[in-house]
């Protein structure tokens, strides 16, 4: 399948991967993903603000 739309119609949305949850997990035993995963606390949800941005 495919689209076609103009290039001005385009909108790329964030897809931003933020826990709420441990399931139950201490913070320690969370972190502790940091060995195969990049883990960062932030206070507020991350928004790109230029393009190519991640």
């Amino acid at each position: 399948m495919a689209v076609h739309f103009p290039d001005n119609q385009l909108q790329i949305v964030d897809y931003n991967r933020t826990v709420t949850d441990l399931n139950g997990l201490s913070d320690d035993q969370f972190l502790k993903l940091e060995k195969g995963f990049e883990v960062e606390k932030w206070e507020l949800n991350f928004k790109p603000g230029k393009l190519h941005e991640i």
